[in-house]
């Protein structure tokens, strides 16, 4: 793990810690969250270390779009077209985004 996923690691765990002197309901939810954000990205880069595409969105990901990220570091963004049965649906490369150092995800 590089320094930089250590460190939002050690903040979301900083989280989780801090949300037990919430409320019971609140704390709770703060955990399940911050648990699955924190559980998320060492997901994505299993599944990249594994040579299987990721999926997400990005604050700036245009409504309807997503993106699909590949092990080389490809990225595309993309859109799910849909068919009249969800067996026709489709998904199509609506732009091909600049690549990403797949380095992030190596380590």
């Amino acid at each position: 793990m590089n320094e930089r996923d250590q460190e939002e690691l050690d903040a979301l765990n900083r989280e989780i810690e801090d949300s037990y002197s919430q409320p019971t309901e609140e704390g709770e939810i703060i955990r399940a969250v911050m648990r699955a954000v924190r559980d998320s990205g060492q997901a994505a880069k299993s599944h990249l270390r594994e040579g299987r595409s990721i999926v997400y969105r990005e604050a700036e990901t245009p409504k309807g779009c997503m993106v699909r990220e590949y092990p080389s570091g490809r990225r595309d963004l993309i859109r799910i077209v849909e068919g009249e049965t969800i067996e026709d649906w489709r998904e199509e490369v609506a732009a091909e985004l600049a690549p990403r150092d797949p380095s992030w995800w190596a380590e």
